[in-house]
């Protein structure tokens, strides 16, 4: 996290920025989805993740997963977008999860209607309780290496 004061309109400001590694990130949710479906008696064997920010506030995403349960195998590809609109709430605009097989269909079965409660949610990532600072804007950017958050503060 690194952070530095800015001064755009005479008020003072400051910019933090959060940054992670691509294969942090992918390690991460592979560990989460891992225990999440561990649960429900199934081994997810690989995660790849594809992650890019066509705006700074717009992501789109790709997970591809190899799940198995027992002794049958499926890949798997969630998909979707996240956007950070102008209230500086983010949003899950779209997301499915597709598949070929049996043990495909029996995932997307449990999984989509979970996908169906968070499409559209408000989520307020600007509710940082700071006293005597507001959050002025967030913006996401993505690399192949990298993807980082940057967050600018301002005095009330």
């Amino acid at each position: 996290m690194t952070g530095e004061g800015v001064g755009t309109d005479g008020r003072w400001a400051l910019e933090y920025r959060l940054e992670t590694s691509h294969h942090d990130l992918e390690a991460t949710l592979h560990a989460v989805i891992s225990a999440l479906a561990g649960e429900k008696g199934v081994d997810i064997k690989e995660t790849k993740l594809t992650f890019v920010a066509p705006s700074g506030r717009q992501v789109d995403f790709r997970l591809s997963l190899t799940a198995k349960a027992m002794i049958m195998s499926a890949d798997l590809v969630v998909h979707g977008k996240a956007e950070i609109g102008d209230d500086l709430n983010a949003r899950v605009t779209e997301i499915e999860i597709d598949g070929d097989g049996m043990v495909a269909g029996l995932a997307k079965g449990i999984i989509e209607p979970q996908f169906a409660k968070i499409r559209g949610k408000a989520y307020p990532i600007a509710r940082l309780d700071i006293p005597g600072l507001v959050v002025r804007d967030i913006t996401v950017s993505a690399t192949e290496g990298k993807v980082q958050l940057a967050v600018q503060l301002a005095a009330k």
